[in-house]
């Protein structure tokens, strides 16, 4: 009889207790409903309680609140872990936001909404938080340190806010952080050290922010990265050798920064690397012809640096590379014949550079090509015959160069729509865009334009 007690008394246990558990996290929930500036989102409608409920086992099937309601997701004792109220249209702040009534919460996804304000300290009572979610909102202010609490957090993405002040040196205490996005705010200091010791870090988004000082050579210690974005910054110094003992990565984007010194060698080594984007700094130096080795590379951009020396014959092996950019430097010699190897190449930029000789014959092999732009440079002799099999090709630069085949022959059969040479047909569309400037005064498309193209 006493053992019969006993099991009636776990069994009622293991469902009343977490039914009643429900309530607080509902009140809470309602709390902040009333808080939000547009409280009848129609999305949120079934956030309502009974007064006269009083949730219990006994009616615990047909009185479930809040985990029936949407957005709010519980486990099998009805406690919520899970709040996925992604574009929801919710306008509002988290000021009233109880996060200590949610000390089971493992995801807290927020993105796309217009949720404003800061993202407060209390954020450090969802001890189980595992993705953080606050993507594309207007939170303003800085970074809490508290963050750094929440030691299961694997996913901290808080992109496309108003967001400055530094980044928390606390971050480096989240040892299982696997992505970990920023982009798009306006912070500023330097990347914190600390984050060399994130060896679970795969993806890593600090760009289109303000941030300076040296990129962290101990990154090079992230084994698991497969992506590092730092473009649109304010970073100084050199790029770090280590970063070449990055085996995983794919992409690496160091674009439009103050970056200086030469291109490490080592970069030769990231055999996984797809994308390598320098452009927008001032480095210097040659191009390293380790740089042959990356044969999964498909966009290779370099321009408006301040690179001198040849193009390597060895990039000639890069036979997945679909974008060349070599523009705005200082690159001399003649364009490698091996540059005529690569057959999946759609784009090749090698204009405003000091190359001299003739334009390879060997280019008329690239049957994927759509735009070759090799103005201004010291290019001389005839343009070969074999940039007629370029069936794809759309747009042909050659202007400010010291050929000697205009021969309208040439052009005869091609499919071009653009085809663009010498001073005549430039003079003609500055004069077009001159008038248009001098009449409409300076119109919001053309500065849209400007800005875009620079």
């Amino acid at each position: 009889m006493l053992m019969k007690l006993l099991f009636t008394f776990f069994y009622i246990s293991l469902f009343l207790i977490p039914a009643f558990a429900s309530k607080p996290e509902a009140e809470a929930l309602l709390k902040w409903k009333t808080s939000l500036m547009n409280q009848n989102n129609p999305l949120l409608s079934s956030w309502s309680l009974d007064p006269t409920s009083n949730l219990t086992w006994t009616n615990r099937t047909t009185d479930t609140a809040p985990c029936t309601w949407y957005g709010v997701h519980c486990n099998d004792h009805w406690v919520v872990t899970k709040l996925n109220l992604s574009v929801s249209r919710l306008n509002g702040t988290l000021a009233n936001f109880t996060f200590s009534s949610f000390t089971s919460l493992t995801h807290l996804e927020l993105r796309q909404n217009d949720v404003f304000g800061s993202i407060p300290g209390e954020i450090r009572h969802l001890s189980k938080l595992v993705f953080l979610d606050l993507s594309g909102n207007r939170f303003s202010g800085t970074i809490p340190q508290e963050i750094g609490m929440l030691m299961h957090l694997e996913t901290l993405s808080l992109p496309s806010n108003n967001l400055e002040g530094h980044i928390p040196i606390s971050l480096g205490d989240l040892s299982k952080l696997g992505y970990l996005r920023v982009d798009d705010n306006k912070l500023s200091g330097s990347i914190p050290q600390e984050l060399e010791i994130l060896d679970n870090l795969v993806k890593v988004n600090m760009s289109f922010n303000f941030l300076t000082g040296y990129i962290p050579s101990g990154l090079g210690n992230l084994s698991k990265l497969s992506e590092l974005h730092l473009f649109l910054n304010n970073l100084t110094g050199s790029i770090p050798p280590s970063l070449g003992n990055l085996s995983s990565l794919r992409i690496l984007y160091l674009y439009m920064n103050q970056l200086s010194g030469q291109i490490p060698d080592e970069l030769g080594n990231m055999k996984d690397l797809v994308q390598l984007l320098l452009g927008h700094n001032q480095l210097m130096g040659s191009i390293p012809a380790s740089l042959g080795n990356l044969s999964k590379l498909e966009i290779l951009d370099v321009h408006e640096n301040i690179l001198s020396g040849v193009i390597p014959q060895e990039l000639g092996k890069l036979d997945s590379l679909v974008q060349l950019s070599f523009s705005h430097n200082e690159l001399s010699g003649q364009i490698p014949v091996s540059i005529g190897n690569l057959s999946k190449l759609e784009q090749l930029f090698l204009n405003d550079n000091q190359f001299n000789g003739s334009i390879p014959k060997e280019l008329g092999n690239l049957n994927s090509l759509v735009a070759l732009i090799l103005l201004i440079n010291r290019l001389s002799g005839p343009i070969p015959d074999s940039l007629g099999n370029l069936r794809k090709l759309e747009q042909v630069v050659l202007h400010d160069n010291k050929l000697s085949d205009e021969d309208d022959s040439f052009f005869n059969g091609f499919p071009w729509e653009s085809v663009v040479m010498g001073y005549g047909f430039g003079m003609l569309i500055g004069l077009g865009i001159g008038w248009l400037v001098f009449y409409l005064g300076q119109p919001r498309w053309f500065i849209r334009i400007t800005v875009l193209a620079s």
